[in-house]
């Protein structure tokens, strides 16, 4: 009887943990895919035809770049959907973290696909604002999950400087 119990918790557990696991890399797949679909048809196309500043890194660097952060942001999620949901501060973490993510997807569409530096520049500086905010409220909650996303904060907060450089450039 004892252990029939063990294995109800424990494949209750086990769902729980997978669902965690699904909330957090679906979305993240999900805003890469987005981008990539943005970008990739425009960067020999339009990208390629802009003055750029001396410190932009080569295309190759990109790629290697998203998909660590990618990685962090996914294992930062997953830490807080694996947490009870009634922790306090665990909810706001994550609707700030899903803004981000929505604001990271939309960047790409606002800058490549509309061929808008300007339009990118504003989502980005909004994006960085909601990047720090989540990174405020998720140390509050889960430290591990919080320093996951400081790599995003600093590349982004690069980008950012790259993307005024071509708008001020063009």
């Amino acid at each position: 009887m004892r252990d029939r119990g063990m294995l109800q918790r424990t494949s209750n557990d086990n769902r729980r943990w997978i669902r965690a696991l699904l909330l957090a890399i679906l979305p993240v797949v999900a805003t890469s895919i987005l981008g990539q679909l943005a970008t990739y048809p425009n960067i020999e196309s339009w990208y390629a035809t802009l003055a750029k500043p001396i410190f932009n890194p080569p295309n190759w660097v990109f790629a290697p770049v998203w998909t660590t952060l990618y990685v962090l942001m996914a294992y930062a999620a997953w830490r807080l959907l694996s947490m009870p949901a009634s922790t306090p501060g665990r909810s706001t973490a994550l609707i700030l973290f899903f803004i981000q993510l929505a604001l990271n997807a939309l960047w790409s569409w606002m800058f490549f696909a509309m061929q808008s530096p300007v339009a990118g520049l504003v989502n980005i500086i909004v994006q960085i604002g909601f990047i720090l905010a989540t990174i405020a409220q998720t140390w509050r909650v889960e430290k591990t999950a919080a320093l996951c996303l400081v790599p995003l904060a600093v590349w982004v907060s690069f980008a950012a400087v790259l993307n005024f450089a071509v708008w001020y450039l063009n």
